[in-house]
């Protein structure tokens, strides 16, 4: 018996610290997620703040998943809180009992306010992969070049802060930053939902200059509330995840925001690497309000480490401050979320970036993964010399120099799954009809037509064998009438 108890209590100690080591990320558009067989992974939605919510005072928000139960824990909850008090809700996905391929189909995560008349939703889709992995941008790829399969952080770009005060008709400034360790020009194209300008509309990144400022100055609309504006960021690399389009905020308020009022925001939020090195952050807290001084707490997942220890800062009336830290991971990952807490008295805001390694390297192996289970041998052969050629390059590549061999590869992945296709495709002028081994049997009560004629041909089979039957016992020249 003690030693059932004993060998019981190792085995939820190895569960326990398996599924603290499972990987999470925040909540984005358009996630396609792969997780491993018979292993977890968590999407942290983050309320109030995933909302876009800025009205003070506390109201109860509702998070729903139509993923279904065999995917994930959630259906729906409620959660009351206020801005000032961020919930972080963790939507556990797993891929128990399911095959290398399995996929949960599109499914929503919706978060919403009754009260405050305010929704959102997000897609994604999880499958069952060998090459943990996820494709969730932090800014919005344009509706016509939407793909779910392919690397977004090869750069990051927002407004600093996210989110600022003004006036009606105040000029309101803001520093656009775009950070990428490849050598990349960008171009930076306004949107016109508010009166802005910019004082430049292009920059040049490489690994010794990877972050580039840009000052834009932001008219106050006349009309108060929230106005969110955006800009299109355009990268010369070709590829459908070179472009996005980033969002920044202005509350307009024709009265004083309450003293104690503050928002945070960290850059980059989501980056992709390629070494073990360190990862330059910044913290910026938008204090409008009475001088402030703010509590620092910041989270690393286990495989990271930082000088930066937690402590206490002081932000005048009227300023934004910037903070500068490190992450620096020291062990292999896929993704990981690196937290910073900002607290002023009961009041506690959170940041969140996201930092993967390798996705470049990981969508291609997935996607040659998917082929390689429909593939022929010839075809499964060509796969696995275009991959052998592919994963050569990139291992003697230098970050961003990747993009060339990165079309071959996907052209090369896209021929073959076009082969595979076409094999699929029965022959013309074959007139063999082939029925599914899955297809169901004809069920003839779905038919009422089919069952009357059925019944009609029983009832008279019957009648039939009757008539037969009373013919052999009349006598000779006696008429039988029905």
């Amino acid at each position: 018996m003690k030693k059932l108890l004993f060998l019981a209590f190792v085995s939820f100690l190895i569960f326990v610290n398996s599924v603290t080591a499972y990987n999470e990320i925040t909540v984005g558009e358009n996630m396609l997620i792969t997780i491993p067989k018979d292993d977890f992974i968590y999407i942290n939605v983050l309320i109030p703040d995933d909302l876009g919510v800025t009205e003070l005072g506390e109201y109860e928000y509702v998070i729903e998943s139509t993923a279904g139960s065999s995917w994930d824990d959630l259906s729906e909850q409620s959660v009351t809180t206020d801005i000032f008090q961020p919930a972080l809700i963790p939507i556990e996905f797993n891929s128990l009992n399911k095959d290398e391929g399995d996929c949960s189909g599109p499914f929503y995560i919706r978060l919403s306010s009754l009260a405050l008349g305010k929704s959102r939703s997000w897609s994604g889709e999880v499958c069952v992969s060998g090459y943990a992995d996820i494709d969730a941008p932090s800014g919005t790829v344009p509706e016509e070049e939407e793909s779910n399969n392919d690397n977004m952080d090869m750069f990051d770009a927002d407004f600093i802060p996210e989110e600022k005060t003004a006036k009606p008709g105040e000029d309101v400034t803001y520093t656009l930053s775009i950070k990428s360790h490849a050598e990349l020009e960008f171009d930076i194209t306004l949107g016109n939902e508010v009166t802005m300008s910019a004082d430049r509309d292009f920059v040049f990144t490489d690994s010794d200059n990877p972050r580039k400022d840009i000052t834009v100055t932001v008219t106050a609309p006349n009309q108060t509330g929230n106005h969110d504006f955006t800009a299109l960021i355009e990268a010369d690399c070709g590829e459908q995840f070179c472009t996005r389009t980033i969002t920044g905020r202005l509350i307009v308020s024709d009265t004083d925001v309450p003293e104690d009022f503050f928002t945070v925001s960290i850059f980059p939020d989501g980056l992709n690497v390629r070494d073990l090195e360190p990862m330059d952050f910044q913290l910026t807290i938008h204090n409008p309000g009475q001088e402030k001084t703010f509590d620092l707490e910041l989270k690393l997942p286990s495989s990271f480490t930082s000088e930066f220890e937690d402590t206490s800062i002081t932000v005048a009336a009227g300023e934004d401050r910037n903070i500068s830290f490190t992450a620096d991971p020291f062990e292999d990952f896929n993704f990981e979320l690196v937290k910073m807490y900002v607290s002023y008295g009961n009041r506690r805001r959170m940041a969140v970036a996201q930092v993967s390694k390798d996705e470049m390297l990981t969508d291609t192996r997935r996607q040659a993964e998917e082929l390689l289970a429909r593939a022929d041998e010839e075809t499964a052969s060509e796969i696995n010399a275009a991959m052998d050629d592919w994963e050569e390059s990139y291992s003697e590549s230098s970050y961003g120099n990747e993009f060339g061999e990165y079309g071959k590869i996907k052209d090369r992945l896209k021929a073959a799954e076009e082969k595979i296709e076409q094999q699929s495709i029965p022959e013309s002028g074959d007139d063999l009809v082939i029925i599914s081994d899955t297809e169901e049997p004809v069920n003839p009560m779905a038919n009422p037509l089919l069952m009357g004629l059925i019944i009609a041909a029983v009832v008279g089979i019957i009648l039939f064998i009757i008539y037969k039957r009373k013919g052999s016992e009349e006598p000779d020249g006696m008429d039988f009438n029905m």
